[in-house]
């Protein structure tokens, strides 16, 4: 069953940010769909939370350069 994740990003400042981020997850297993906003500053996120978890998504964000902000 996928689980759907929000994640607010910092430091997203134009399209070409939001195609690196939405590359970098699609390339990870198990993930279905990403949507980048840096307008909204977030990144949405539909996973297999058997084949990745949310530290492995934040994880793969902060090593592109983005903050990924506490969003509990």
């Amino acid at each position: 069953m996928a689980t759907n994740l929000t994640l607010p990003v910092q430091g997203m400042s134009c399209a070409g940010c939001e195609n690196n981020i939405r590359f970098a997850l699609s390339s990870l297993a198990g993930i279905e769909r990403v949507h980048a906003d840096h307008q909204a500053a977030h990144v949405e996120i539909v996973y297999d939370p058997a084949q990745t978890d949310e530290s492995a998504l934040r994880s793969a964000i902060e090593d592109m350069g983005y903050h990924v902000a506490n969003h509990r």
